[in-house]
């Protein structure tokens, strides 16, 4: 018998193992606040269970509330600027194209003036020589020299428009007319100065809801001390209460040469002393191949 026994017991070693070293862990996690501030609430207790999403403690929102507020205003500001900034490229833009539409017109008022002023050039020659032959009227030779004389004045003067119209054109920058890079620099600026307040707002707004703690899981409430009027800090050496959550392991340590024939998946049972004469089921999950605890 005695050897039987010992087979038996060496045999279930091997295909049936059993430790009364169990450990039953669960997952600890210190709660610390993302902001600094003063609590204002704490609707929990130490030892109390709560459900996920739970509201843990809350602080003094105000200061974070009202940066919220002054970057909404800003950002608005920064919006306007930008609005009248597009607007002013469009209409620098246009500006352009008026330009150039006067440097067309006047061409082509130069062009209508110079084709009028040949004309009037060759009613001029026309008319001189019917009065060297005594044919024709001085009054009309005198008129059609009055009226060249006018249109090269007005030639001359469209010529100079043109011109302007073309210097004020061909002053660009980088491509552009200048107001329309400038315009464009400031558009560029506006942006940018959106996007960077928009930026804020939203760590802001952040900041705003962190101050507002909530249970990350099912669990119970451990090592409150947490009173309103406290002070907490984004510390994590500095943690406003531990928080254990319900899920959990459980671990049963075996020498190493216990474990060759286990693998995930099989099925284990667990015997505990506060359930007296209950088997709990359960599988293998993993098996840690450690050397120590």
């Amino acid at each position: 018998p005695i050897v039987g026994i010992t087979a038996l017991i060496l045999t279930l070693n091997v295909v049936a193992p059993s430790s009364p070293d169990v450990r039953v862990i669960k997952y600890v996690v210190q709660v610390v606040p993302q902001v600094r501030g003063r609590v204002i609430e704490v609707p929990v207790s130490g030892n109390d269970y709560v459900k996920k999403g739970a509201v843990l403690f809350k602080i003094d929102p105000t200061p974070y509330r009202n940066t919220v507020k002054q970057l909404e205003g800003k950002l608005a500001a920064t919006e306007a600027a930008l609005n009248e900034s597009l607007a002013n490229l469009s209409q620098a833009a246009a500006s352009v194209g008026e330009m150039q539409e006067a440097v067309n017109a006047a061409n082509g008022q130069a062009n209508a003036i110079r084709a009028q002023l040949d004309l009037a050039r060759k009613r001029v020659a026309q008319y001189r020589e019917l009065v060297a032959t005594g044919a024709g009227d001085r009054f009309g030779l005198e008129q059609w020299e009055a009226n060249a004389r006018e249109l090269e004045g007005q030639l001359a003067s469209a010529t100079a428009t043109a011109s302007q119209a073309k210097q004020k054109l061909s002053a660009r920058a980088g491509g552009d007319q200048a107001a329309v890079a400038q315009a464009k620099a400031k558009v560029a600026t506006a942006k940018a100065q959106a996007a960077a307040t928009r930026a804020d707002l939203d760590n802001a707004r952040w900041e705003l809801s962190q101050t507002v703690m909530v249970a990350p899981a099912n669990g119970w409430v451990m090592n409150l001390q947490l009173r309103p009027g406290s002070m907490v800090v984004g510390v994590p050496l500095a943690p406003a209460m531990t928080f254990v959550e319900d899920a959990y392991q459980v671990i049963a340590l075996y020498q190493q040469n216990e474990l060759h024939q286990v693998q995930a998946g099989d099925a284990a049972e667990v015997a505990l002393n506060t359930l007296p004469g209950q088997i709990i089921k359960a599988r293998v999950n993993s098996i840690v191949w450690g050397q120590g605890q």
